[in-house]
């Protein structure tokens, strides 16, 4: 090891005499520079060297680059108009730092950011030796595209060579064909290319226009730069040129243009299942403007509505593109782009006339409805007498007969029925939002859904309070949820079961409509683990309405049901617990201990809270004994009682 070690110093002494002799550092400086590097040298021979050292080393090295590049610019600055001659310390550095990437990337091959970390040092103090690196990484690392698409933008836009680039994105689509980061870049860079190209096209001036030329005056650009001796053939040269060159600028824009159209082609062959690739594409593409960027992007649309015409994401995102398009408001208007929108919709309800398709449509025309843009407020009608009428009244016209279509065509969704009458709301339609719920209610396919229940009970219970009496009323409206209880399922009714507490609110004699609906409901299949939230909600509202002891009753019955979840019998314990007093009776705590024997005996295998509680619980009371029984239960009942033994512990400690 010390051998190896002396030998890189050793090769390091011309380099350190040579700062000594230009007076870039002292004697003492060039001691502690070795010093640090033996020490680091002697970390990387050792055994097992770890990638961190490396790290230093080199940190250690570019900080006393840095260090001497100053101290050279402030000799320069004294030497006043000397020239500074070149010398070995002027790239000792570099070179001692790329050995040290050498040897780290030799040692951790695998480490793809240490190898990236190579390649930006080369990038940036050693261009030319990034291409041998770079292909060393390559062959190691194959499967990695970003190591390709890196490799290749250096070709592109470094070394400005796209037939080399073209060559690595080739070969790493060989080597990673389902990559779609790496087809999407090659494509980018393709575009990129055709981009260049125009504007190269503008400066010769081979897109129609004059070629931009030099001036000799920069505040007067009129006079050009010409010879009066020349000759009018000779004049005439750069246009025999430019002739020349466009053809040549003409052949690699029709070259780049149909290998895009390739890449696309091939990527959907690699990957033909995938419609968000093909978007990304879209994407892509959307940021660039040149001559035939049309037909690139109808045939990509055209791939999509082909290979996939049952899919109704992508008849959503064909039609949304007419109105999210950057092509809005300049190739054409706003209501323009909605109208060819609504024409793909159509064709897609034609294609795929599913629940999803009509609501992707009906959430299109909602959206559009609610946007901020003037032309929707513009008159509609050419019709002096309905010059009130705006764009937004004719596109609320196409939801309701949307909506129609769709029930007449039988299909129906919740999101449907109350995008429906919430249309019918929003325009002031009570009656008919009214008469709509009550249908909704009474059919076999709609019934099920909480929001028709929701807004048939709200709008009723608006009606009735001016035409009916109160007792009257509150029978009506208690029949309906007693109804909507019966029909809704219990996953879906958290919402109605909320409506129903704050409408029986200080009603006690009507409050066991709720509690015996939802007993029913959980006991008949929709089980105490859906029911539990509602449960809580529910012992709760009997709390604050009827005190503790009812409460008390309410959440009993609850529990009595099979399968009583751990979430109920936590907020039961919580809600004991909270009622506790210093001079709680026997009754309180046989309660709460009752509770938590109960929740135990079903969840006590596995659930540590549940133990951790009681044991706490007992501990606050000064009930030791009882708190040390806890604690021997836990150990014999947990599966694994180690997590219990562990927090207990820290609290302990905490406490």
């Amino acid at each position: 090891m010390a051998d190896t070690v002396h030998f890189h110093l050793e090769r390091m002494l011309p380099e350190l005499d040579d700062l000594e002799k230009r007076g870039l550092f002292e004697r003492h400086e060039i001691r502690e520079i070795v010093r640090k590097r033996r020490d680091f040298e002697y970390l990387l021979k050792r055994p097992f060297p770890i990638k961190g050292d490396f790290i230093r080393y080199i940190e250690f090295e570019q900080n006393l680059e840095s260090l001497r590049k100053l101290r050279k610019g402030a000799l320069i600055r004294d030497l006043k108009g000397v020239k500074w001659k070149a010398s070995l310390s002027d790239y000792a550095s570099s070179t001692h730092i790329m050995h040290i990437y050498d040897r780290a990337v030799k040692k951790f091959k695998g480490d793809t950011d240490m190898w990236l970390q190579y390649l930006e040092y080369c990038k940036a103090e050693a261009p030319r030796r990034f291409q041998k690196v770079a292909t060393r990484c390559l062959q190691l690392h194959p499967n990695v595209a970003g190591l390709w698409i890196y490799a290749a933008a250096w070709e592109f836009e470094h070394n400005l060579n796209i037939t080399a680039a073209r060559a690595l994105m080739q070969r790493g689509l060989r080597m990673c064909p389902h990559s779609e980061k790496l087809w999407l870049e090659y494509f980018r860079m393709e575009l990129t290319y055709i981009q260049k190209l125009k504007a190269r096209k503008v400066v010769l001036g081979l897109d129609g226009g004059k070629p931009r030329k030099q001036t000799l005056n920069r505040e007067n650009p009129e006079i050009e730069m010409s010879d009066p001796g020349e000759s009018f053939e000779e004049q005439e040269k750069p246009e025999v040129v430019n002739e020349e060159e466009d053809g040549a600028l003409s052949l690699e824009d029709q070259l780049s243009l149909n290998l895009s159209e390739t890449i696309f082609r091939n990527a959907v062959g690699a990957m033909p299942s995938s419609v968000e690739f093909r978007q990304r594409f879209l994407e892509v593409l959307e940021t660039y403007d040149f001559e035939k960027k049309g037909e690139l992007e109808a045939n990509i649309h055209a791939s999509i509505a082909y290979d996939f015409p049952k899919d109704e994401d992508s008849w959503n995102w064909l039609a949304r593109r007419h109105i999210e398009s950057r092509n809005v408001g300049h190739e054409y208007t706003f209501l323009e782009g909605k109208r060819r929108a609504v024409e793909v919709y159509e064709e897609s309800l034609e294609a795929v006339p599913s629940v999803r398709m009509y609501e992707l449509y009906t959430r299109f025309l909602l959206d559009i409805l609610d946007m901020d843009n003037e032309d929707l407020d513009c008159s509609s009608s050419l019709d002096p007498n309905e010059s009130s009428r705006t764009h937004r009244h004719d596109i609320t016209d196409e939801l309701v007969t949307l909506y129609k279509k769709a029930l007449a065509a039988g299909v129906t969704s919740e999101v449907l029925i109350k995008g429906y009458i919430e249309l019918l709301l929003r325009n002031a339609m009570v009656n008919e939002a009214a008469e709509m719920s009550k249908k909704f209610c009474e059919g076999l396919e709609t019934r099920k859904f909480a929001c028709v229940w929701e807004s048939r009970i709200t709008l009723e219970t608006d009606q009735t309070s001016s035409t009916t009496s109160g007792e009257d009323k509150g029978e009506a409206i208690s029949s309906l949820f007693q109804l909507a209880f019966r029909s809704v399922p219990l996953a879906d009714a958290k919402r109605l079961y909320l409506m129903a507490m704050e409408f029986y609110k200080g009603k006690k004699s009507q409050s066991d409509v709720v509690i015996s609906s939802l007993e029913i409901a959980m006991a008949g299949g929709g089980g105490g683990q859906i029911g539990a939230g509602i449960a809580c909600d529910v012992v709760d509202w009997v709390l604050s309405c009827r005190g503790i002891k009812y409460a008390r009753r309410t959440y009993k019955r609850f529990l009595a049901l099979p399968g009583p979840s751990v979430e109920l019998f936590k907020h039961c314990i919580k809600l004991e617990t909270r009622s506790l007093r210093p001079g709680s009776t026997t009754e309180e705590w046989k309660n709460l201990r009752k509770l938590y024997d109960d929740a135990l005996d079903l969840y006590g295998q596995n659930d540590t809270d549940l133990w951790l509680m009681y044991h706490v619980q007992e501990m606050k009371a000064g009930n030791v004994d009882a708190a040390k029984n806890v604690y021997w239960r836990a150990k014999k009942a947990l599966k694994d009682s180690t997590e219990f033994i562990t927090r207990l512990q820290l609290q302990q400690i905490r406490s």
